[in-house]
């Protein structure tokens, strides 16, 4: 059976199965205890926090919920401001890096093909000024 995260070991309360993925980890069993305890610390503390739920926005408040995990996080992404301008963000960002990659490439010059077909057609003599390649190079 394929092993899985420490951690999550830890949140299902397994902990002798948390020790033996830690310990396939750490050099020496001494570390792995260590990182037992950090790791069970932390979800302790995150269980805590949250109430064994989690945060919802309403009223203008942070309140905490003990269900509704995976489907109120994904809705903290367009209802927090602050959470809501950082998943735009990531938005922009990310349909920017696509643009410069090979999908921006070919759309700009799929785009040119098209114009220099279009211009050829319309001004024959227009294919004197057209490039080596036999494009007009509105984007070079």
């Amino acid at each position: 059976q394929p092993s899985e995260s420490p951690r999550w070991y830890i949140k299902k309360h397994q902990y002798s199965n948390a020790f033996k993925s830690l310990r396939r980890l750490r050099n020496t069993p001494v570390q792995a205890a260590r990182d037992l305890y950090y790791i069970y610390a932390q979800v302790r503390l995150e269980e805590e926090a949250l109430g064994g739920g989690d945060i919802i926005f309403s009223d203008g408040q942070e309140h905490f919920s003990g269900s509704g995990r995976y489907f109120s996080r994904f809705m903290q992404l367009f209802m927090i401001p602050r959470i809501r301008r950082a998943t735009l963000a990531a938005f922009v960002v990310m349909i920017a890096q696509q643009m410069c990659g090979k999908v921006g490439m070919s759309l700009a010059v799929s785009i040119n093909l098209f114009f220099a077909g279009v211009l050829t057609l319309v001004y024959p003599k227009l294919s004197d000024a057209l490039t080596p390649t036999g494009t007009i190079g509105f984007f070079a």
